[in-house]
């Protein structure tokens, strides 16, 4: 029997799984200019230099190679870039991403490691719920950074370990797969809190897929009190948004409504009235101009550069697959979708290959986060910077090369029968 227990592991193992986890919090616990993650990948880096027999990928294929291939030529971008140093920086984030991706995909191909990596991402995952809440109804911040200058400060607009409330509800968005999953009665609550702090930082485009997420599961799920539950859960969110602040309660439906109309804006281009939603319109536009101009992209990390310049009051274009296509062209924007394309498709097809329950249902888990995740990073200020979407990307390659299925496993998901 594969024990899941994380105190039984080798201090290798849980080197690595901790260092998974700081990626996870990412700049949430910094000490000075030195944060826990930087600290956690030199440490990693020296094991991996004293042991590499034993943290050898062990397996070769396509979806490492197109990564591979996807970092290659965002490294090629610094030798036109229209900003170098904006360039360099952003390519050292994209490396200590990528070791943060290859650890996930080492740790997640194993059964040895499954159990104690997830159990070790949902603990964090439920402290950086329960700063969200504290964060709604107080004052209190998460010190995301040293000097590090907190606009939602004096609001009550949750922003968790990631110092920015659209970052926070992307990584809600992507657990919500497996929260509505877990086995235990809970999960419900666990449901009900992210739709409360997903309201609180209005952040409208996740709201969207939130909504659409919770509407699928309610129609692809058989079972009936499942139905019931996910609309009690959702009633119940509401009546309490409308105790905790009555004036964000009223405007539920109209928020709702208005995300909506915003997205229908913003993919019309009809920029409208909405400050936020005319600035991201006005960056797309100035974004599409510059990859007409320069179809190979103006570098890594550049447009931002190109912003201050022209006085933008927001700097990031927060829509990942756009900043792709105008900072490293459209060559890196085909490598990423295909990647992704192609992880997805190898889960299903390693989904109709297993038999077994437990294998059924991380798979398809892994797909509807990697779905969710398509949309929702269009909401984050920057993807390069973002660390979660490096780990959710090493799940989904380590899961379809997972070794030992023949072993048994105890694990708290139940068989996913949607």
């Amino acid at each position: 029997m594969i024990s899941p227990k994380f105190k039984k592991l080798p201090i290798w193992d849980k080197v690595f799984l901790i260092t998974i986890a700081a990626g996870y919090i990412s700049g949430g616990v910094s000490f000075g200019s030195v944060y826990l993650l930087h600290i956690m990948l030199a440490i990693s880096l020296f094991v991996l230099l004293i042991r590499p027999a034993k943290y050898k990928i062990g397996y070769w294929d396509y979806k490492i190679a197109i990564y591979l291939l996807w970092v290659l030529y965002n490294f090629f971008t610094l030798l036109w870039s229209w900003e170098l140093n904006y360039s360099i920086n952003t390519f050292i984030i994209i490396s200590i991403g990528s070791f943060v991706l290859y650890l996930t995909m080492v740790m997640s191909s194993d059964c040895n490691h499954i159990v104690p990596l997830f159990n070790l991402l949902a603990f964090v995952f439920l402290i950086e719920i329960a700063i969200a809440c504290i964060e709604i109804i107080t004052t209190f911040r998460w010190p995301f950074e040293v000097g590090y200058n907190n606009r939602f400060a004096a609001t009550f607009i949750p922003t968790g370990f990631r110092g920015n409330p659209n970052n926070l509800t992307t990584v809600l968005l992507m657990a919500a797969p497996f929260v509505l999953s877990l086995k235990y009665k809970w999960k419900y609550l666990i449901i009900l809190l992210i739709l409360i702090i997903v309201f609180f930082a209005q952040s409208r485009g996740n709201l969207i897929v939130l909504s659409g997420y919770l509407f699928y599961y309610f129609l692809v799920n058989q079972n009936t009190v499942k139905k019931i539950k996910i609309v009690i859960t959702s009633v119940i969110s509401s009546l309490i948004i409308f105790v905790v602040s009555p004036d964000f309660g009223s405007l539920i439906a109209k928020r709702i409504t208005a995300s909506f109309i915003i997205f229908k804006n913003y993919v019309f281009g009809s920029v409208g009235a909405d400050n936020s939603i005319s600035n991201r319109l006005l960056l797309t536009e100035e974004s599409i101009k510059l990859f007409q101009q320069n179809p190979l992209g103006i570098g890594i990390g550049a447009s931002k550069k190109v912003f201050e310049e022209n006085g933008f009051s927001i700097l990031s274009i927060h829509n990942f697959f756009i900043e792709m296509l105008v900072e490293s062209g459209m060559i890196s924007l085909f490598l990423f979708v295909l990647m992704l394309a192609i992880i997805i498709n190898s889960l299903l097809s390693k989904e109709r290959m297993y038999h077994r329950k437990f294998n059924r249902s991380m798979n398809v888990l892994m797909v509807e986060t990697l779905v969710i995740t398509i949309p929702a990073i269009v909401s984050i200020s920057t993807g390069y910077y973002f660390i979660p979407l490096y780990i959710v990307l090493g799940l989904g390659i380590g899961l379809t090369n997972i070794k030992n299925w023949s072993q048994p496993i105890t694990y708290s998901y139940k068989e996913h029968k949607n």
